[in-house]
């Protein structure tokens, strides 16, 4: 048996190919489990949908963002929410074709 320290519990480190005896890494992956229990979720895990912004578009967001004391993520996702709710898509865009609408 080697002489080197076990991580956790200060003892020998067994002669087996693991850093720690079975205890120690016992403890490591109880620790780990809770650890990822106590994460908070991400926004994509919770709503599991993800949307590509371009950087220039998020940075131009930034001090809104900042003013607001939320991230820029978080404002992106307040500004969809508040065009969908309110049915704004139309308004704020201008691209539809105006000759097929008058037909209409």
């Amino acid at each position: 048996m080697r002489s080197t320290i076990r991580n956790n519990c200060d003892g020998p480190k067994p002669a087996d190919k693991f850093r720690a005896c079975p205890d120690c890494r016992a403890a490591w992956r109880e620790n780990d489990r809770i650890r990822r229990i106590k994460r908070a979720e991400r926004p994509s895990e919770t709503h599991r949908r993800t949307v590509a912004v371009d950087t220039d578009i998020l940075d131009a967001l930034e001090p809104h963002a900042a003013a607001r004391a939320i991230s820029t993520n978080e404002l992106a996702r307040r500004i969809l929410a508040a065009v969908a709710d309110d049915n704004l898509t139309d308004a704020i865009l201008d691209d539809r074709n105006t000759e097929k609408d008058d037909a209409a």
